[in-house]
């Protein structure tokens, strides 16, 4: 409940009623002065400054006007004006520059002035107004600006700004700095547009007269206002809380809400929160303000008028060292002084006994309510606390929908990125590979004497197939010196062998042995290179020859597959898988059971396999897709990519300085030195995945499946 006591509204409303008078009189003498010729005299220099140097102002009487440019320069323009030379030359313009500040400031002889108003002979003696234009740099600072009667305009500073005016209207446009502008008697209106997402505060505040702020439709940040005697508007929808007597509040974030936080004050007039006319979507906004309680309105609004007198005790303590205003008014009676007197105290009695009458009222309701209130208030209060945790949840909820549709987007733009990188990094291997494939049959010929074709294929090639009918479940080795291995499953009791021969000439054609051995269920196939047929040149026996092993076997087969250094590719069989190779890639697919993977530096692949999988390569990349039993995945330098389906629970251990979740919504638990801990699911399992300087990338499996197909 609001309560309003005499010291704190003496505090207000003391300033502004002389602040008042000091504007009626001033403008009765305007009316009774005749029309005169003023003397004016004109004031322009030019001062170096660094682009973010400091500028501050200090002025009496007249307006100010600052804008930008893009030169380390301060430009200022003042004019001076008054009905007599005398008053004209003793208001002084002092400037104090260097290379990192400005400070201008207008000096009187006498600061305890007189401002006539009634006859024209009078109003000569009143003192020189002086006019401000500015033009700073545009990441310059505005340290302080304090003008006592004059409005005041700010246009495209990006530095930090601090102004006040006593009485006069302050207009601020395209700030981009920490902002703080205040005002006793005068509106104030500050335009926002562009609103940077940097983190800074922005604090408006008036005493008497409106605040209006304009901020872009889809801003992002934390907006607090409060009155004592005004409304609060917005473009947003965000909700206003109205006090039980005076007061109103509003809490809420735009958007994001970002860094940028505003705050608005005012004691005796409305605030408005508008959006630009900008065509943008309108961001979404949410209400921060807590559940309200029994007296917390009351709280709220004495805090709102507390913390705005204070404001009002700041500026006037800082101009009353400036300036001590004393109006007087010549040719007006005794009686019509007297009179004046009067109404004046007349009207400060009515406002304390006003004030004095909704102060009680407010303490007798509140009697009563805290009676009413007293055996409820366990009940309310466990109702009050579940509606601010379903609130809070709701919120969480909207933040997290929208963080998630900013981190989807990332998402799938880093994984662009990634299929584009494997991409490459495939075909740069396969050109390696062919490279050095031309590069060594070179080196042979080049030692045997003989002009190779690189263009051309000149290599013989042979093929022969066998069969052998199995039962159960058999077990297939198979090893060639060099080649291919490909092993593919099928739905036949038997098993096929193909042997894909290649050499340089014949004779080494004819160097190639290779076997198939039956024992039972147990195949043994070997491909190997007789060295008598081999190319000497001296001591060295050049081999250019190879084996391509194709085999096709039940789907449930036992393999244990060697290649020296070519590629093993195993599709669609499950059991005891054991492939290894000296620096070919590796690649598994539709599979289940135990999986062993080795190879010096080639890349491993594991696409739809199910259950333990061991996978370990020198310094090649590893891309991991299944539904893991348990997982070991080793690589020297390589990437390691892991695609894990819905529902999977486990724990991944990692120990690389470049993690990346692009989906799987994992949990760091733990982390020590470079080795980290994350949760997917509810955890469980350790799927452990190391690399020295490679990069670590979760992913859902729905999400990447069709990349790797």
């Amino acid at each position: 409940m609001y309560k309003m006591n005499r010291k704190l509204l003496n505090r207000v409303l003391m300033p502004f009623c002389a602040a008042v008078l000091l504007m009626l009189c001033a403008q009765g003498a305007e009316l009774r002065a005749q029309s005169n010729q003023e003397l004016r005299e004109e004031f322009h220099h030019t001062y170096p400054l660094t682009s973010t140097g400091r500028v501050s102002l200090e002025n009496i009487n007249g307006s100010v006007s600052i804008s930008v440019w893009d030169r380390d320069e301060v430009r200022v323009d003042a004019i001076k004006r008054a009905y007599r030379q005398e008053r004209l030359n003793e208001a002084h313009i002092e400037i104090n520059a260097d290379a990192d500040s400005v400070h201008i400031k207008t000096e009187y002889p006498d600061e305890d002035f007189n401002f006539y108003g009634g006859s024209d002979s009078r109003r000569y003696e009143n003192p020189a107004i002086v006019e401000y234009q500015l033009t700073v740099p545009r990441r310059s600072r505005i340290d302080s600006v304090e003008l006592i009667n004059g409005a005041l305009t700010i246009d495209g500073v990006q530095g930090d700004v601090r102004a006040s005016s006593i009485n006069g209207g302050v207009q601020a446009h395209r700030l981009g700095g920490e902002v703080r502008l205040s005002t006793i008697n005068g509106g104030l209106t500050a335009t926002f547009d562009p609103l940077s997402d940097e983190t800074r505060t922005i604090t408006l505040s008036s005493v008497n007269g409106g605040v209006t702020i304009i901020v872009p439709s889809n801003a992002n940040a934390t907006v607090k206002a409060s009155t004592v005697h005004g409304g609060i508007t917005n473009d947003f929808g965000l909700p206003v809380r109205h006090g039980e007597y005076v007061g109103h509040s509003l809490l809420g974030q735009l958007g994001t809400g970002g860094g940028v936080r505003i705050r608005l004050e005012d004691v005796n007039g409305g605030i408005s929160i508008r959006h630009a006319q900008d065509g943008h979507p309108l961001s979404q906004a949410t209400n921060l303000l807590p559940a309200q309680t029994g007296g917390e309105n009351s709280e709220d609004a004495e805090s709102i008028a507390q913390d705005v007198a204070r404001e009002v005790d700041e500026e006037m303590a800082r101009v009353k060292v400036k300036v001590k205003p004393r109006v007087v008014v010549q040719g007006d009676t005794e009686e019509q002084r007297a009179a004046r007197r009067e109404q004046i105290e007349r009207e400060r009695e009515r406002v304390r006994e006003r004030a004095e009458r909704q102060s009680e009222r407010a303490r007798e309701q509140r009697e009563r309510q805290l009676e009413q209130q007293r055996a409820q208030i366990e009940r309310q209060r466990e109702l009050q606390r579940a509606q601010v945790e379903r609130q809070r949840e709701q919120q969480q909820t909207q933040l997290e929908q929208q963080r998630e549709a900013q981190q989807r987007q990332r998402e799938e733009i880093a994984r662009q990125r990634e299929i584009q990188r494997e991409t490459l990094r495939q075909t740069q291997e396969e050109i390696a590979r062919h490279r050095e494939e031309i590069a060594r049959a070179v080196r042979e010929a080049a030692l045997a004497g003989v002009r190779v074709n690189t263009v051309g294929d000149t290599r013989r090639v042979e093929r022969e197939t066998r069969s052998f009918a199995v039962s159960g479940t058999p077990r297939v080795s198979a090893e060639t010196f060099d080649g291919s291995i490909t092993v593919t499953g099928w739905d036949q009791q038997n098993i096929s062998v193909t042997a894909v021969k290649r050499a340089s000439t014949d004779e080494q054609l004819q160097g190639i042995k290779w076997r198939a051995e039956q024992r039972g269920s147990e195949i043994a196939i070997v491909a190997d290179f007789d060295n008598a047929y081999a190319r000497r040149i001296g001591s060295m026996n050049l081999i250019n020859a190879s084996t391509n092993l194709e085999i096709s076997v039940p789907r449930n087969t036992t393999l244990h597959l060697n290649s020296r250094d070519g590629r093993v590719h195993v599709e669609g069989v499950s059991g005891s898988l054991d492939l290894r190779t000296g620096d070919g890639s590796i690649d598994v697919r539709d599979g289940h059971g135990q999986l062993i993977v080795n190879t010096g530096d080639g890349r491993v692949r594991i696409v739809n396999f199910d259950g333990d999988v061991d996978a370990r390569t020198g310094d090649g990349g590893i891309t991991l897709l299944g539904r893991f039993a348990s997982l070991k995945a080793w690589t020297g330098d390589g990437s390691i990519s892991l695609a894990l389906p819905q529902g999977t629970n486990a724990v991944l251990e990692t120990n690389s300085e470049s993690v990346a979740d692009e989906g799987l919504n994992a949990v760091q638990e733990s982390s020590a030195g470079r080795v980290k801990r994350w949760r997917v699911g509810s955890g469980g399992r350790v799927f452990t995945l190391h690399t020295g300087d490679g990069r670590i990338v979760f992913r859902r499996a729905e999400d990447f499946a069709d990349t790797v197909q």
